[in-house]
């Protein structure tokens, strides 16, 4: 157990709106926020010989931005039969203000090639991990004698495993109020 943990607090700001029209046959509903969070709680990686595998720790600050927004239709309404539309859009983009330590190591993969960390100016799920030596044109070097690929010695930045956006649509059929 962590005996310095701190309580995580999270400070939004959001402003929304949500707007009906045609007899609420058509709905919008609109939300973006700006916040931080301070003292986030996270598993942190640690070397196994301290006879255990992760430590609980307050990483620091990270801010988030976003965006949400849902749609709701309907096209046809009758005494007896209703169909309805809707769909749903969200963001969210986050960057690392402030870390406890230069980096935090979150989480790694098989054989410890790919890693989730955490760095000041980074997004929470930044990835890194070996990759492919490249010349420096950017193309891929190749064994001269196999063939083969060269792998990268240094971790290198590969991507980011949190979605850039999300989105979801739905359709609904209803007959004498079935």
């Amino acid at each position: 157990p962590n005996a310095n943990l701190k309580p995580l607090i999270t400070t939004t700001v959001e402003l929304g709106l949500d707007l009906r029209l045609f007899k609420n046959r058509l709905n919008f509903d609109v939300a973006a926020y700006s916040g931080n969070t301070k003292n986030q709680i996270l598993n942190r990686i640690v070397d196994k010989s301290t006879g255990y595998n992760v430590q609980v720790v307050n990483i620091g600050r990270v801010d988030n931005k976003g965006l949400e927004l849902a749609v709701n239709g309907t096209p046809i309404q009758t005494r007896s039969f209703k169909w309805t539309l809707n769909g749903t859009f969200s963001a969210n983009r986050n960057k690392i203000k402030e870390l406890s330590d230069s980096s935090l190591v979150l989480r790694t993969g098989a054989l410890g090639s790919g890693q989730v960390v955490a760095n000041v100016g980074g997004s929470m799920g930044d990835m890194y991990g070996r990759g492919y030596l490249r010349s420096p044109d950017g193309q891929i070097v190749f064994n001269p004698t196999t063939g083969v690929a060269l792998e990268n010695p240094d971790l290198i930045y590969l991507g980011n495993t949190t979605p850039k956006f999300r989105f979801s649509f739905g359709t609904g059929f209803t007959y004498k109020q079935i």
